[in-house]
C-alpha cells in the first residue's frame, strides 16, 4: 500500500523531534507522544489554531534560533504539505513566525570574534554601519520599559546560567539583571515589533558578555551547553600543587618524621 501525504507528514512531524534532540539537546516528549497519538496533521492543526498560546517548545526553538524546527516553519516552509492544510492554518503559522523575527541562520554571516562590547558603544559617536545595528539593539536592551516587563515576566535571575544578584549580594543585588535581545535587528530588516517579553530576556553580566562574543550573538542554547560541557570537564585551572616554582629557594628542606604517641 503506498505511503499517502498524511502518513509522510508524520513522519516529518517525528524527524523534528529527532532533529531538535540531535542539534540542540532537545527532547520535545510530549510533542512527540501526540504527533503519535493524533498523527501528524491532526497535531499540527492543534498547534496552528490562531487562538493557541505559543508553547515551551516553541520557546526552547526560540532560545536556540532554531525556529527552522517548528511545526509553523515546517508547514509553511515546505510546499508539498500545504494542501493539508487551510489557508487560515498556513497565515498562522507565518504571523506566528514573522512576531518573532524568524529567519533562516544559514542567511547571517559566519561567526567571528568582535573586538569591542555592545555596552561598550558610545551612541554619540559616529561608528561603521554594522556597529550603528548594534547600538539599535543595545538601546533597546537598556529601555526601562522593556527591562522592566521582560524582567516581570522571567525574573532577575540568568535565563542562561540561574545565577541570581541577590541571593549573593542580598539587598545590594536585589533586582539587578541585564537583558539580552534574541532576534538581531539587522537580519530582520527593521520590520519587527520589538516585544520585552518575546524577544528580551534576562541574563547575568558574564553570560551576556559571553553571548556577545560572537557576530551574530551565541544562542542561548548554544551556551547552555558550553556551560554544561565544562562543567563534565571540570575547571582547567591546575591544581595549586602543580603550579609551585621549579626554581629552588635556597632553603635546605627538612623532612619531617611522625612519631606514634
Amino acid at each position: 500500500m503506498p505511503t499517502t501525504l498524511k502518513q509522510k507528514f508524520t513522519e516529518r512531524m517525528e524527524q523534528i523531534y529527532k532533529d531538535a534532540a540531535s542539534q540542540i539537546d532537545y527532547k520535545a516528549n510530549y510533542f512527540l507522544r501526540k504527533v503519535r497519538k493524533d498523527k501528524g496533521v491532526n497535531a499540527a492543526k492543534y498547534y496552528l489554531r490562531p487562538d493557541a498560546d505559543v508553547t515551551d517548545g516553541f520557546r526552547r526553538l526560540l532560545d536556540n534560533d532554531r525556529l527552522d524546527l517548528s511545526v509553523e516553519a515546517v508547514v509553511l516552509n515546505e510546499p508539498q504539505w500545504h494542501p493539508l492544510f487551510t489557508p487560515s492554518e498556513l497565515e498562522t503559522a507565518r504571523s506566528r513566525l514573522a512576531q518573532y523575527g524568524y529567519s533562516s541562520r544559514a542567511q547571517l554571516p559566519p561567526h567571528r570574534n568582535v573586538d569591542i562590547m555592545p555596552e561598550e558603544l558610545d551612541p554619540a559617536f559616529q561608528y561603521p554601519e554594522g556597529a550603528k545595528k548594534q547600538i539599535t539593539v543595545n538601546a533597546f536592551e537598556r529601555n526601562p520599559d522593556a527591562r522592566r516587563d521582560c524582567v516581570a515576566r522571567y525574573g532577575a535571575k540568568c535565563y542562561v546560567c540561574d545565577f541570581r544578584f541577590d541571593e549573593f549580594y542580598g539587598q545590594l543585588g536585589d533586582g539587578y539583571i541585564h537583558v539580552h535581545h534574541l532576534i538581531q535587528l539587522a537580519v530582520a530588516g527593521g520590520q519587527v515589533e520589538t516585544d520585552p517579553v518575546k524577544h528580551l530576556r534576562p541574563v547575568c553580566p558574564n553570560c551576556h558578555a559571553m553571548l556577545h562574543t560572537k557576530s551574530p550573538p551565541l544562542t542561548i542554547g548554544e551556551l547552555q551547553r558550553i556551560i554544561k560541557r565544562n562543567a563534565k570537564v571540570g575547571p582547567t585551572r591546575k591544581p595549586r600543587s602543580s603550579r609551585r616554582s621549579d626554581k629552588p629557594s635556597g632553603k635546605k628542606r627538612v623532612r619531617s618524621s611522625r612519631s606514634a604517641i
